[in-house]
């Protein structure tokens, strides 16, 4: 070591040594040092908080989005079976609807759970639970299950049995205006401007008027009609009474009902007024 180097460590070592380089710790220093960490920690936890909050909102409110976009469902259409008429029979339809489910939203640890159930059904789905709701079983007439007319038990429409040949061509239901008159002490059958749907045809007697209205899709009042059983016959006529062509049963005052059936079904329904050879 040369007198340089010596000088030069002498120096340092007395520059070291000055008293104005010490450093003394304040007496609150270590107080202080605590409170800042523990600022530094809620900073912390308040971004923490922040920031997972965010996230929930933004979970929720894909949820909602794909909730509002999914399709409703469609319920098949519930067909109504009609009984055979007569009967009283009760038709039944039931309809389930599909329930949807809310998304599920996972909530992030740290923050309260998202009650997803609170939140509202979509429109399409509050309509068809409503509709499967109001569904109810109703016991509908007979004459409602068919969609047919009805006639009797003394007349179809503005047709009345005993009415003469002017007052039912006056009515405007005969077709054809320039038909002829039945003659005097015979009968003559006409059909209906209408058409042969609901009634085949009438008969018209020169002498008791309207004697005959044979029906087609039409039915009486107690739902009977082409189609219907003689079990349904019997029960809406206790006074069915057997026929050589078929059965009758009474009708109003001065008129009957005329069944022809084949196979236990009744295949034509007549009218006729009381007393008639026509």
């Amino acid at each position: 070591m040369t007198d340089r180097d010596d000088q030069l460590d002498a120096e340092l070592r007395r520059l070291f040594d000055d008293e104005r380089l010490g450093l003394l710790p304040k007496p609150d220093a270590a107080q202080s040092v605590v409170a800042g960490a523990r600022r530094i920690r809620r900073r912390r936890a308040a971004m923490a908080g922040s920031g997972g909050a965010l996230v929930v909102l933004a979970l929720v409110g894909g949820g909602l989005l794909l909730g509002g976009q999914r399709q409703p469902m469609e319920t098949p259409d519930a067909h109504i079976a009609a009984p055979p008429a007569g009967t009283g029979g009760t038709s039944s339809v039931t309809t389930t609807a599909q329930p949807t489910s809310p998304p599920q939203v996972r909530s992030l640890p740290g923050t309260p759970p998202v009650d997803s159930s609170s939140e509202s059904e979509s429109p399409a789905t509050s309509s068809r639970q409503s509709t499967a709701r109001t569904t109810s079983s109703l016991p509908p007439d007979a004459s409602t299950l068919r969609a047919a007319p009805v006639f009797g038990p003394e007349s179809y429409q503005k047709l009345t049995l005993g009415m003469s040949y002017r007052d039912a061509a006056a009515t405007g239901m005969l077709a054809g205006a320039d038909q002829s008159p039945p003659p005097e002490n015979a009968c003559s059958t006409y059909r209906l401007a209408e058409g042969a749907t609901a009634i085949r045809d009438v008969t018209i007697s020169g002498s008791a008027g309207v004697v005959v209205i044979r029906a087609g899709e039409a039915v009486t009042p107690e739902g009977i009609g082409a189609g219907s059983s003689l079990d349904q016959v019997r029960a809406a006529y206790p006074d069915l009474a057997s026929e050589s062509a078929g059965y009758s049963a009474s009708a109003g005052a001065n008129s009957r009902y005329f069944f022809t059936a084949s196979d236990d079904s009744v295949t034509e329904v007549q009218l006729r007024a009381s007393g008639s050879s026509c």
